[in-house]
């Protein structure tokens, strides 16, 4: 492990064309775009429902603090800023575990050449839920 760190760059790009290789574009892509459609239903619910408490705070507030308006949209997206990133790699973690394993059979068998024993659908799909909890469990330790 004690190598050269300009390696480490190189194994970086090396793994880069390797996941966009067509045979592994599947288990890349599947866990991006539930994440993103995750992401985007969030993010539109608490703009909106952060909207809907500010005109309401408005409603209570005498008119002479209306300028809190501007104070508080940008307040409130630096905590959705805040919020968002810290919880798009935990859920996203959690959304690709189930892929992780699928992922690391093809790349081995894309990288040795050796196929891969026959894995059941049924199996893949018992093995779906353990694996989200198993990831939610080490979330909690």
């Amino acid at each position: 492990m004690n190598g050269n760190p300009i390696d480490g760059i190189g194994y970086l790009f090396r793994g880069g064309k390797i996941i966009l290789e067509p045979s592994l574009r599947k288990f890349v892509i599947a866990p991006i775009l539930v994440n993103l459609l995750l992401f985007i239903t969030l993010i539109g619910s608490l703009i909106s429902f952060i909207g809907n408490q500010i005109e309401r705070l408005q409603n209570y507030l005498p008119s002479w603090l209306s300028w809190l308006e501007w104070l508080l949209w940008p307040l409130l997206f630096l905590a959705l800023l805040f919020l968002v990133s810290y919880t798009f790699v935990t859920l996203a973690n959690i959304i690709a575990a189930p892929f992780n394993g699928l992922l690391a059979e093809r790349v081995e068998q894309l990288l040795t050449g050796q196929p891969l024993p026959d894995t059941p659908w049924a199996q893949l799909l018992r093995e779906f839920l353990p694996t989200m909890f198993n990831e939610i469990r080490k979330l909690g330790y």
